[in-house]
């Protein structure tokens, strides 16, 4: 597993700002040599905080973002990884 960090604008209640994301990437499987196992990539969110501050948000401010954000930030952070 990678660790992986990124920033990304989200937008809550009509007010925008940035967050980092922290994540763990992790690949495996191999199309080459007559492996049968696809390629695969999978990422995990691991934290997420306000990189201004440098600190943790609300657990409920950062339950909802995840909800809200999860699917953009693991392609975004997959996209970028590869």
């Amino acid at each position: 597993m990678t660790e992986y960090s990124s920033n990304f604008l989200v937008e809550v209640r009509g007010f925008e700002f940035y967050v980092e994301v922290d994540a763990e990437i992790d690949t495996g499987g191999s199309n080459h040599y007559g492996s049968i196992e696809p390629e695969w990539v999978d990422c995990e969110i691991t934290d997420i905080r306000n990189p201004r501050r440098g600190r943790n948000m609300s657990k409920r401010l950062k339950d909802y973002i995840i909800q809200a954000y999860k699917d953009y930030f693991t392609e975004a952070m997959i996209y970028d990884y590869a």
